[in-house]
Order: structure tokens, then sequence, then C-alpha cells
């Protein structure tokens, strides 16, 4: 009897200890989240944590801590789960050409990239077509991690593999986030006029 009851305890003691680890890195605020239909016109935002300081802004307001965390990702048609399956379609054409739109994160893109060139010119070339340089997480759903030189959806006619901007930047301030189309990755490139990547705009 004493033996069950010291068990028990261990138990009970085990349980606050997982509970109390989960609070502390904040995975208590987790929740799962998969995408059935009408993907991306019910997603709940989560907001930033009240004690999340100063520096939680800095990267704007697509990237205010945990608000990615219901944010629908999707997957490669080849992928091996069916949860939040891509889906892409023509969605029309504008000033920077052919537009296609992504049916789980409801975000329209232009189809082909449009050219290399520095940070500065990529946020000006997206701003004059009515669009804007996608966030780091924005640019990564388009990964295709099926697939390689490009890896991303076939329905992207024109797309090269190589680095593509974000408008995410790193803390120092002085590089971004690009993400890598040839092989499936992200890294960060330099903002000097001197360094070129690709572009895609986002809308």
């Amino acid at each position: 009897m004493a033996r069950s009851k010291s068990v028990f305890a261990i138990f009970i003691g085990l349980g606050a200890s997982v509970l109390a680890c989960q609070a502390i890195v904040g995975l208590d605020k987790f929740s799962k989240f998969e995408c059935t239909t009408d993907c991306g016109t019910d997603v709940v935002v989560v907001d930033a944590p009240v004690d999340a300081g100063p520096d939680v802004m800095y990267f704007g307001e697509a990237s205010v801590a945990n608000r990615w965390i219901k944010w629908p990702m999707p997957n490669p048609k080849d992928a091996e789960t069916p949860v939040n399956m891509s889906v892409y379609d023509a969605a029309g054409t504008g000033e920077g050409g052919a537009i296609v739109r992504d049916f789980v994160t409801s975000l329209a893109w232009t189809q082909s990239d449009l050219g290399t060139m520095s940070y500065l010119e990529a946020i000006a070339k997206c701003e004059s077509i009515g669009f804007r340089l996608p966030t780091r997480i924005e640019l990564v759903s388009l990964l295709d991690y099926t697939r390689a030189q490009p890896a991303i959806d076939p329905a992207f006619q024109g797309s090269k593999g190589g680095l593509y901007w974000t408008q995410s930047p790193l803390p120092n301030k002085t590089q971004v986030w690009v993400v890598d189309f040839g092989n499936p990755k992200v890294t960060s490139l330099s903002v000097d006029a001197q360094t070129m990547a690709h572009v895609r705009c986002v809308q």
C-alpha cells in the first residue's frame, strides 16, 4: 500500500513538472490548427503576449510573437499528409503580369519572378504594381519540398531556382531573410545595393 502511494505521488510530481515546463517555454499557449474548408477566412489571430517586450514588434505586424501559430501552412500536392493541401489557380492579371492565388493562405502572388535586383529596388518594384514583398513565413509557404530547381508548384510558370527576397529583417538590421527555391532552404542576405536576388510579390 505504501509503495502504491509512492508511485502515485511520483506520477503526480511528473505531471506537475511537465505542466511547469510547458508554461516556461510557452507550449501551454499553442493549439493545433487543421484547415478543412474556406482556409484563410476563419483563421483566428493570436495576439502577442502582454509581456513579450518591445523587441517583439521589430519585425512588423506579420511577425508578432505567436501570430504565425494558427496561420495555415499548405503542403505540396505530393506531400505525405493531406492536411492543408495546396491549391493554386489563376487570379487574373495585373501590372506585374499573371497572378496566382493560393486557396489555403488566401494570398495572391505574381506568377513569375520579376527579375533580380537589390532589396530596395525589390520593395519599390512590388509597390509600383500595387503589391508588396512577402514576409518570411509567407514566402516559405510557397516552398514545395517535393521538388527542386525550382522548388515551387508548376502553377508558378517561369519561376527560377535561386534566392528570393522577403521583407523580414534580421535583428542586426543589415540583412533580411531570403528563401532559396533552388534547393529548399531559408538563409539571409545583405540589404546593400550590390546584393541581388529574385523578386516575387504578394498581395
